[in-house]
């Protein structure tokens, strides 16, 4: 399985055709849009600031549960690629997850890539267009519910899915900390620069080693950091 994922802009609440509510108190909105490489399908997950935040404990939940059904499904190998925001996608918490992953189910390999900014794109930003067309033709929006209507209805040719998030859907992976050691380098003593790692890669056959190279190219070597 191959996908792209992305957090969209924040949506809000109240919607209204009047500018007042813009200098009110809103409630936001957040959807974690993951687009398959594979089907063209787009699974959005929605969930308000009420029930948890948008950090990178959030997003791992995410993929997570987007990951774990296509696990059961019999998926063995991972192609994730994401843009490179350190807080919710580059970051230990996320590798964490992955190696979670690898241990709890039968994926044998887990590929994260990294796009480069100003150099890439993401087909989730097509699909974060069709909701923000389709909101302007909206009327007022009062409730997250009525977002996840506006979500699933948008897209006619090819419908999104809507997983509507709940609180125990999201999981704290900094918990798993307390069982391993996040190093700082790798085996070979050299400092691991996250803001610069393009892959990563993790492999059931030594789930707690994260593979990383600060290049998407096939002919460059991985450096290895065990956790």
């Amino acid at each position: 399985e191959a996908f792209t994922f992305d957090l969209q802009k924040v949506l809000s609440l109240p919607q209204l055709t009047t500018n007042e509510a813009y200098y009110c108190r809103q409630l936001s909105v957040y959807n974690l849009g993951i687009h398959s490489l594979s089907n063209k399908e787009s699974v959005m997950h929605v969930w308000d600031e009420t029930i948890a935040s948008r950090g990178a404990d959030e997003i791992a939940s995410c993929l997570l549960n987007y990951c774990t059904a296509k696990a059961n499904a019999g998926v063995r190998v991972i192609h994730a690629y994401s843009d490179a925001c350190g807080g919710q996608n580059r970051n230990y918490k996320v590798v964490l997850m992955w190696m979670f992953m690898c241990c709890t189910t039968e994926v044998c390999e887990i590929n994260h890539r990294f796009m480069v900014s100003g150099h890439s794109y993401l087909p989730n930003d097509s699909d974060f267009g069709v909701i923000e067309r389709a909101t302007k033709k909206t009327a007022e929006i009062y409730v997250p519910e009525q977002w996840c209507n506006v979500i699933e209805k948008c897209n006619r040719k090819k419908p999104f899915q809507v997983i509507r998030m709940k609180p125990d859907m999201f999981k704290s992976f900094g918990e798993l900390t307390k069982a391993m050691t996040v190093r700082k380098t790798s085996q070979t003593g050299d400092k691991v620069e996250w803001l610069k790692i393009q892959w990563i890669q993790i492999r059931k056959s030594e789930p707690l080693k994260m593979y990383y190279k600060y290049s998407i190219q096939d002919d460059v070597d991985f450096s290895c950091v065990n956790f």
